[in-house]
């Protein structure tokens, strides 16, 4: 299923810069990642939580570099500018987000320790056939 967005209810889109594109498009792909379809005046505050809960999790979510900048994380302002913007993601409320962040960490943290287990394996294997 593709992911069709909209900024009709946008203001002052005509005067957007390239960055504020770039911002937009990290905006609609991370609808996605936070289960909120649509950034609303009201709906800021669980944006912004929910962003933060991301990057706790994955460092570099909701990060943007522009050009030659120093990096930067999305913040109100930016959420801000966006007010009516909206997608066909799903909606999740925060319990459902919730539960499935953790099934990701969960998933994450098990991959990583079964590749740490397989280098060890692999390393003291290494060390027993060096001797």
């Amino acid at each position: 299923m593709s992911l069709n967005w909209n900024v009709e209810d946008c203001v002052g889109r005509e005067d957007w810069s390239d960055r504020d594109h770039e911002v937009l498009d990290r905006l609609i792909w991370g609808t996605m990642t936070v289960g909120l379809h649509r950034i609303t005046e009201a709906n800021i505050p669980e944006w912004l939580l929910r962003m933060r809960m991301e990057r706790a999790h994955h460092s570099d979510a909701f990060q943007m570099k522009y050009q030659n900048e120093e990096g930067y994380y999305l913040r109100l302002e930016h959420l801000r500018k966006f007010v009516g913007m909206r997608t066909n993601a799903s909606g999740l409320t925060r319990s459902k987000w919730l539960k499935e962040l953790m099934e990701r960490i969960v998933r994450s943290e098990e991959s990583r320790f079964e590749w740490q287990k397989k280098e060890l394996a692999k390393a003291l294997t290494q060390e027993v056939s060096d001797e």
